[in-house]
C-alpha cells in the first residue's frame, strides 16, 4: 500500500507540472511582450487612438498623454514608470514639456527615449517590468518537458510486466 501512495504522489507531482507549465509559458511570454513597450516614448496628437503600454506624449504641446479605456487619450499630470523615483518621473516630464513648447519633433523625441534609456540602466533589474517575463516563460517550458517526461516514464515504469500465457517450446 504505502508504495501505491508513494506513486500516486509521484504522478500527481508529475501531473502538475505538466498542467501548470503550459498557462506559465504563455503568461511568461505574454507579459514580456507587453514589457518590451514600457519604456517607449510614442508622439502622437491628443485625439489619435493609443494602447496602454509605453509613455505617450502629445505631438502638439509635449504634454504627457494617458490611454484611458473609454475613448481616446487624456491629459496626465505625472508619469509612472516601473522602477522610476518620483524626482526622475518629474524630469521626464519637465524635459518633454520644455522641449515640446513649440511641439514636438521626433528628433526631440529620441532626446526624450535617450534620456529614459539612461535611466533606465541605473534601474535594478528587478524593478524591471520584464524580470519575469521571459523568465517566467521559459520556466513554464520546463515544468511541461519535465511533467511530459515524468508523466510518459511513470507510465513505462508503473506497468505490470507481460507475459504471454503461451511460451514456445526449446527444442
Amino acid at each position: 500500500m504505502p508504495r501505491f501512495v508513494l506513486s500516486a504522489f509521484v504522478a500527481l507531482g508529475y501531473l502538475a507540472l505538466f498542467a501548470l507549465g503550459i498557462p506559465n509559458a504563455i503568461a511568461g511570454f505574454g507579459d514580456q511582450g507587453v514589457a518590451n513597450h514600457t519604456y517607449r516614448v510614442e508622439l502622437q496628437h491628443s485625439h489619435d487612438d493609443c494602447h496602454p503600454q509605453g509613455l505617450h506624449l502629445d505631438l502638439d504641446n509635449g504634454q504627457l498623454l494617458q490611454c484611458t479605456p473609454y475613448g481616446g487619450p487624456t491629459y496626465a499630470t505625472r508619469p509612472d514608470l516601473p522602477g522610476f523615483t518620483g524626482a526622475q518621473n518629474d524630469e521626464i516630464l519637465a524635459l518633454s514639456m520644455k522641449l515640446g513648447a513649440g511641439g514636438l519633433t521626433v528628433a526631440e523625441g529620441h532626446q526624450i527615449q535617450d534620456r529614459i534609456d539612461q535611466i533606465v540602466a541605473t534601474v535594478p533589474p528587478v524593478h524591471h517590468s520584464w524580470f519575469w517575463g521571459a523568465r517566467r516563460g521559459w520556466l513554464g517550458v520546463a515544468m511541461f518537458i519535465v511533467g511530459a517526461a515524468g508523466l510518459y516514464l511513470f507510465d513505462r515504469t508503473a506497468r505490470p510486466k507481460r507475459t504471454p500465457k503461451w511460451q514456445p517450446r526449446h527444442l
